[in-house]
């Protein structure tokens, strides 16, 4: 038996140090998100997501979609959620989105688990 330096009895690496990230948000330009919240509820069971996209640039009309990839058990990522928001922003307009991960669906991802997400927001 030839011993793996670094390595533990059962092969995980005892010097491996985890990266703690933050959630990420990407826009395209002229685009903001605002009163972004995120969380796991206990009472609910689930992990909850939402806020709001606004147009803060003079482009007249943006067709716009939520995606979110969210990410546990290090850095894997488990699930994507796909928001259409299925409408045009207008100038300065602004428009609510919200997505929920629960206990009870047949996911990949148990939303006690999930570390963190990317947010990105793409034009359409």
């Amino acid at each position: 038996m030839v011993p793996l330096v670094g390595y533990g009895i059962i092969g995980e690496n005892p010097d491996r140090k985890e990266v703690e990230r933050d959630n990420e948000i990407i826009t395209p330009n002229g685009i903001e998100v605002l009163n972004l919240s995120h969380g796991y509820s206990e009472e609910e069971q689930e992990y909850q997501i939402g806020g709001s996209v606004k147009n803060t640039s003079e482009d007249a009309m943006r067709q716009l979609v939520v995606q979110i990839d969210y990410y546990a058990g290090g850095g894997n990522s488990l699930l994507t959620s796909h928001l259409p928001l299925q409408f045009s922003l207008g100038a300065g307009d602004s428009e609510d989105f919200g997505t929920t991960i629960e206990d009870n669906e047949p996911r990949p991802i148990d939303p006690e688990d999930i570390e963190r997400f990317v947010l990105e927001v793409k034009q359409r």
